[in-house]
């Protein structure tokens, strides 16, 4: 299969992905999960790296439990762990007060390695900031329109470009500019 990926790898766009044991026995194969089987994956997967295959499709004839043949061969294929396309930011939340109004103010820093869009939001209101670069903030002080702050909770969510999302919750306390 290598030297096939080698030899045809210009005109490869996709690779059909299968995992087994019992190859080269008598009859049939046995379809496993993929990474538990005889077929020597992490050549082929190399040899389709290099060729500049962009997509996989991964297949188990008949699995027992799809969708822990989903997760493993999901995690073989990426060596992510499963569902951990979530984003991290960082944020705080602070209740300013100038000259004796209180604003609710949220940042969130960009944790990541990706631009992402993020969304402050607030009882005072809401903001979508967009394209905010790895390790750069989005903020916004909301004004509260008064000089007192109940305590209560912001909301930030960011979003990578492939869909990637984190949501993350600060509590913050009362206070008062007065």
């Amino acid at each position: 299969m290598v030297e096939l990926i080698e030899e045809y790898g210009d005109r490869i766009e996709l690779l059909h992905v299968k995992d087994a044991v019992n190859l080269n026995a008598g009859g049939r194969p046995t379809f496993t999960n993929l990474g538990e089987g005889d077929v020597p994956l992490q050549d082929i997967l190399a040899a389709g790296q290099e060729a500049g295959v962009e997509l996989y499709v991964m297949e188990y004839d008949r699995a027992p439990d799809g969708e822990d043949f989903v997760t493993t061969g999901f995690e073989y294929l990426t060596g992510q762990e499963a569902g951990e396309n979530e984003r991290t930011v960082a944020v705080t939340t602070q209740v300013r007060c100038l000259a004796g109004n209180a604003y609710l103010a949220v940042r969130a820093l960009n944790d990541e390695d990706v631009p992402l869009t993020i969304t402050l939001d607030t009882p005072y209101g809401s903001k979508t900031v967009e394209n905010v670069a790895p390790g750069k903030n989005a903020y916004q002080a909301f004004p509260v329109r008064s000089s007192e702050v109940e305590a209560g909770t912001s909301s930030v969510t960011a979003t990578d470009a492939e869909g990637g999302t984190a949501t993350v919750e600060t509590e913050y306390a009362a206070s008062s500019c007065g």
